[in-house]
């Protein structure tokens, strides 16, 4: 009772199943074929993309070039406007705010005591004393 019955397979049976294999082999060609259809398309698309960006990257290059050379000419002036700026932040403690803003460090020396990073709670527009004077 208890064991399970076991039928041979039948001649239409076995050949079900010998066409199901046949289709499943089929499809498995096809899914395979498409695949690399598929891959080597994406292939030739990537190549041209790289071709694309080495020409760009050529007709970049001279102008590229040219503003480096300028940033390099210039870039003394700048330097000496940055050194006065800090030196003026170092002497105007007022001014010492903008400079954390622009994360421009003050490079030479330690900044003065009284300077100190803004703080959100500054920004709060100022309401009346807490506690008034007793008399």
């Amino acid at each position: 009772m208890n064991e399970p019955e076991t039928k041979p397979a039948t001649a239409p049976q076995a050949e079900d199943l010998k066409q199901q294999c046949v289709c499943l082999q089929r499809q498995m060609t096809t899914l395979l074929l498409a695949l690399v259809i598929v891959s080597g398309t994406l292939s030739i698309f990537l190549w041209r993309q790289v071709r694309y960006a080495r020409r760009d990257l050529e007709a970049m290059k001279p102008p590229a070039t040219q503003m480096v050379q300028e940033f390099n000419q210039i870039r003394p002036g700048m330097d000496a406007f940055l050194a006065k700026v800090t030196e003026f932040g170092r002497t105007h403690a007022d001014f010492a705010p903008i400079l954390t803003k622009y994360r421009i460090p003050m490079t030479t020396g330690a900044p003065p005591a009284t300077v100190a990073a803004p703080k959100p709670a500054a920004a709060k527009p100022a309401a009346a004393p807490a506690s008034a004077p007793k008399k």
